[in-house]
């Protein structure tokens, strides 16, 4: 019974994950994944929003260029 619970639960999990493939702004789309994250307990969901992790990667590296 418990393996049938975790099993409905991650692919509610993917599910979930998926369907922030069609947003195409990229702030929502990080948002939406941090809710994600909490609805399921868990640290950070990595890998949907490859736009939002660009941004923040880039906006790193600018504030590293300002302040060095």
């Amino acid at each position: 019974m418990q393996e049938r619970c975790e099993s409905l639960l991650q692919g509610y999990k993917e599910e979930a994950i998926r369907s922030l493939g069609g947003l195409e702004n990229p702030s929502l789309k990080g948002l939406l994944r941090r809710v994600v994250g909490k609805i399921f307990n868990d640290l950070e969901v990595k890998g949907w929003c490859s736009e939002f992790e660009a941004r923040n990667a880039a906006g790193r590296a600018t504030r590293a260029d300002l302040a060095g």
